[in-house]
């Protein structure tokens, strides 16, 4: 599979990163969201893929869920997909939260800021390194 994430130095986060399950999904989602799911993989062009991308090019300053969304367009139509998939690399060591909070489109609800870990830079490097010209 072209672009798929592999060789990691550390066997168990290679095999996390590269796990066959599906992502998450409401027990009861509609057909698309598991179909949504089951392409989850850290592929270039996923939607994982592009919250990394812009996890490093945030910098130190980071983004929240809704900034992903928004300014980068992690996620398609829904900002939550864009936190589903963050949080799925959190769980991955990946990305990591910061103890910031930034406004996000509710009045009443700042979010949590992330960052990408140096281990996600080494998995974004090896999947920009992957990608055919």
């Amino acid at each position: 599979m072209s672009g798929q994430f592999s060789l990691l130095t550390d066997p168990t986060l290679e095999q996390q990163v590269a796990d066959p399950r599906p992502g998450r999904t409401r027990r009861r989602g509609v057909a698309t969201s598991r179909v949504a799911a089951n392409a989850t993989a850290i592929r270039t062009g996923t939607i994982r893929f592009k919250v990394l991308i812009a996890l490093r090019e945030a910098g130190a300053h980071g983004a929240n869920d809704f900034e992903l969304w928004s300014k980068w367009r992690c996620g398609g139509k829904y900002p939550h997909v864009t936190g589903t998939r963050r949080g799925e690399l959190e769980i991955l060591g990946l990305v990591r939260a910061t103890a910031i909070t930034r406004p996000t489109d509710s009045p009443t609800r700042e979010g949590l800021v992330h960052v990408i870990t140096d281990t996600g830079l080494a998995v974004l490097d090896r999947l920009q390194g992957q990608e055919t010209p």
